[in-house]
C-alpha cells in the first residue's frame, strides 16, 4: 500500500500551456487563406437587369486570420520521483496555416515538492493548415484553390490529420490545380459536412517533466497541473 499512497496526478490542464499566436479570435473563419471570393455585378434599372457584356469578375482575396487553438490534454498518474509525460492535441481554428508558438508552464502545484522545471516540450512551434468545405463526395472533400500549385492545400499535406465537423481523419492524397482543388480523406464523413466547414490540421505534441518530486504528506494525493 506504500507506493499507491505515494502515487502523483500530473493533470494536464489545457489552460497551463501558453500558445503564443500573433491575434486572438474565437470565429471561425468561412472563406479559407488565400481563395479569392468572387464578385459579380448586376446592374438594373426599374427592377429589371440590363443586358451587360461579358468580362472578367472582380475578386477580393482572402487575408489569414489567425486564432488561438484548441488544446486538450490527458492526466497521467506516477510515483513520486519518476517523470512524466503528458500528450496534447493542438487543433487550429484559424482559416489557413498558422504558426504557434509552444510554451508549457507549472500551474498552482498541490501537496507536492522538488518538481522539477523547466519543463521540456516535443516542439516550441506547430505549423497548422486549414480551408473550408466546398462540397464532399464519399471520401474526397472539394475546397477553395489557394493559390499555389504546390501539392499543399493552405499547409495540408497528405499524411497529416484533419478534423472536418467533428471528425477525425488522415488526409491521404491532395489534387492542387487551379482548375480542381480536391483532398482525399482515409474514409467517408457521416454526416457530410455542410459548405463552408472548417477543415483543421490538428497535432499531438508532448510535454515531460523530468522529476514530479515527493508528496509533502505520504497519505495525501498531490497533483501538479501542466
Amino acid at each position: 500500500m506504500k507506493n499507491i499512497l505515494k502515487r502523483l496526478l500530473i493533470m494536464g490542464q489545457v489552460a497551463m500551456l501558453t500558445v503564443l499566436v500573433g491575434l486572438s479570435s474565437t470565429a471561425q473563419a468561412v472563406a479559407p487563406a488565400n481563395s479569392i471570393l468572387q464578385i459579380e455585378v448586376t446592374v438594373t434599372i426599374g427592377g429589371e437587369a440590363l443586358d451587360q457584356e461579358e468580362g472578367p469578375v472582380a475578386g477580393v482575396k482572402v487575408d489569414l486570420i489567425p486564432s488561438e487553438p484548441s488544446v486538450s490534454g490527458m492526466g497521467e498518474a506516477v510515483f513520486e520521483g519518476e517523470s512524466a509525460t503528458i500528450t496534447y492535441i493542438i487543433t487550429t481554428t484559424a482559416n489557413g496555416e498558422d504558426i504557434y508558438t509552444l510554451t508549457p508552464e507549472l500551474g498552482e502545484i498541490e501537496g507536492v515538492a522538488g518538481t522539477s522545471s523547466p519543463l521540456a516540450i516535443s516542439q516550441s512551434t506547430v505549423a497548422l493548415g486549414a480551408t473550408a468545405v466546398l462540397s464532399v463526395e464519399g471520401d474526397e472533400v472539394t475546397v477553395p484553390f489557394d493559390g499555389a500549385e504546390d501539392n499543399s492545400i493552405n499547409g495540408i499535406v497528405p499524411g497529416e490529420n484533419v478534423v472536418i465537423g467533428g471528425q477525425a481523419l488522415t488526409v491521404v492524397g491532395i489534387t492542387d490545380t487551379e482548375a480542381t482543388s480536391k483532398i482525399q480523406l482515409s474514409g467517408s464523413m457521416n454526416p457530410a459536412p455542410a459548405q463552408g466547414t472548417l477543415v483543421a490540421e490538428f497535432r499531438s505534441v508532448t510535454v515531460t517533466i523530468d522529476n514530479v518530486g515527493s508528496l509533502e504528506e505520504a497519505a495525501t494525493p498531490g497533483s501538479i497541473p501542466v
